[in-house]
């Protein structure tokens, strides 16, 4: 998916002071991007975008590459912890193993939290020789009842280094891998499914069902924003209070930096938001980049969402400041 990028006619009044119950102060970037090529630019799909599957979120990003195939990397250092293979050829009628995500991985890192990579047309080979020779398979049910066929490794026996090449990109799913594969109606484009969870299993502990789309907001079921260890916090200490105003001119709405999308995103005239400070200086945003939050308590409730005239909503955005010189929102 490939979309939305514009320039609204609205301005953004800072009101001036701290919110209380402020988000914690910003972290640097703990991991790296998995496709060392593709960033936050080539996210087509972000975290949490409800719609794309009627009802649903989305639990990870999506990284597109272009109809490439480039090496995927190891975010960080950590231990594999699955290993999950493209179903059998057909399997879709009678339920994958996969459960779409096709060859997948798994990693444990610090803190407790896993790396997921998913959609892979296929795992490196030294690195696949080392978990079937030192993990175990399991198909059958897994402890949700969904049907399972993967390799779990939970004695810390095959380490992988931060940038270590463990896969390539591709667009396997249900057992299908190919120009033609298709993921519920929508053919299945090459790109990286990229997650940040607190499970090491497929789906959510707290919402069984829950295969890289979920009801519930992804926060609610264990799953993070990437973007927050990929490129450290995108909060600041003391978050600002926006109100989107009827002033100004050329304020840049987007799923991302660098990036340029047809549709429209609405955002409304004296409506609050949550300005968080992220990225630097990118082109033609020489003050940088800032994410704007609907709902600061990530309520999950789609109808607070900002809407693109595609249909689909995205609980936060981006939004340039500096182009011309123009303060948009002024720390």
């Amino acid at each position: 998916m490939h979309r939305r990028g514009l320039k609204l006619g609205l301005g953004l009044l800072l009101t001036g002071y701290v919110a209380a119950g402020a988000d914690p102060a910003p972290r640097p970037s703990i991991w790296i991007w998995p496709l060392s090529s593709y960033g936050r630019s080539a996210v087509s799909q972000d975290y949490a975008e409800y719609g794309y599957v009627e009802g649903k979120h989305h639990t990870g990003m999506d990284i597109g590459t272009g109809g490439t195939h480039p090496d995927v990397h190891a975010a960080a250092s950590g231990y594999i912890t699955k290993y999950v293979p493209n179903g059998a050829t057909g399997c879709k009628s009678t339920g994958c193993p996969d459960h779409g995500y096709g060859n997948s991985l798994a990693i444990r890192h610090k803190r407790k939290l896993y790396s997921f990579y998913a959609h892979m047309d296929h795992i490196d080979a030294e690195l696949l020789s080392r978990i079937k020779d030192k993990c175990q398979e399991h198909a059958g049910k897994d402890q949700y009842g969904a049907v399972m066929d993967e390799w779990d490794c939970k004695n810390k026996a095959v380490h992988v280094q931060q940038g270590d090449t463990i896969g390539v990109v591709g667009n396997t799913t249900y057992g299908c891998s190919g120009p033609t594969c298709y993921f519920t109606d929508k053919v299945l484009p090459i790109h990286l499914h990229f997650e940040s969870k607190k499970f090491d299993t497929l789906e959510s502990p707290d919402e069984p069902t829950a295969f890289g789309y979920s009801v519930a907001h992804p926060h609610f079921d264990g799953w993070q924003d990437p973007i927050s260890w990929v490129e450290g916090s995108t909060s600041i200490a003391d978050p600002y209070q926006v109100t989107v105003t009827g002033d100004g001119e050329g304020v840049n709405m987007r799923v991302g930096p660098n990036t340029e999308y047809p549709a429209r995103l609405a955002a409304h005239a004296g409506a609050t938001y949550w300005a968080q400070n992220t990225l630097g200086s990118t082109g033609g945003c020489s003050m940088g980049w800032y994410k704007l939050r609907r709902t600061r308590d990530l309520s999950g409730d789609p109808n607070t969402y900002f809407v693109a005239n595609d249909g689909y909503k995205l609980p936060d955005v981006w939004v340039c400041r500096g182009n011309n010189g123009i303060t948009y929102i002024a720390p």
